[in-house]
């Protein structure tokens, strides 16, 4: 099944799971006929379908995901497609970011990169903007880390060293 031909969300969901056909899918077939973050949806939600199908996402190679929405995320016939992908990514990106300490810089560069383009989505559900609001400020500040020169990093490092150290009493 398409993800356009979900009659609910859990049958929506189910579409996600395979990224490779997910990449074969025209526009139309892609865009939900449905406001996948409508209450009353959300309501039935099967919370187990959730978790394999990012289990699925997690399992499988990212390339072939960040490509199929890079590619979709500035047509704006995609909305409700695009804004659901950043809604249930964009916490688990924010914290590989925040975590990246095995990459290599051109990663890091690459998957901060791609988190400014789905921040900066233009067509942003006010839902989904809640929920990228949460987590900006941590980005940054890892950011701040990440492009932090050497002689930068050890000065306030050695700073921080230096504020940290007991202060002895001096007697008169």
């Amino acid at each position: 099944m398409k993800p356009s031909e979900a009659k609910d969300l859990n049958t929506f969901w189910r579409t996600l799971s395979d990224i490779k056909k997910l990449m074969k899918y025209s526009d139309h077939e892609l865009e939900p006929q449905f406001d996948p973050f409508d209450r009353k949806l959300l309501k039935d939600l099967d919370f187990e379908v959730i978790h394999e199908v990012l289990e699925m996402w997690y399992d499988q190679d990212d390339f072939p995901l960040k490509t199929l929405i890079t590619r979709n995320i500035e047509n704006s016939n995609l909305t409700k497609f695009v804004n659901f992908y950043i809604y249930f990514r964009i916490e688990q990106i924010a914290q590989d970011l925040i975590e990246g300490v095995d990459q290599t810089k051109e990663e890091r560069t690459e998957d901060f990169a791609f988190y400014d383009l789905l921040y900066g989505y233009k067509y942003l559900d006010k839902r989904v903007k809640k929920v990228c609001e949460s987590v900006s400020e941590s980005v940054e500040n890892s950011r701040g880390w990440f492009l932090m020169d050497d002689d930068t990093f050890i000065s306030l490092l050695t700073e921080v060293v230096e504020e940290s150290k007991p202060k002895k009493n001096k007697k008169n």
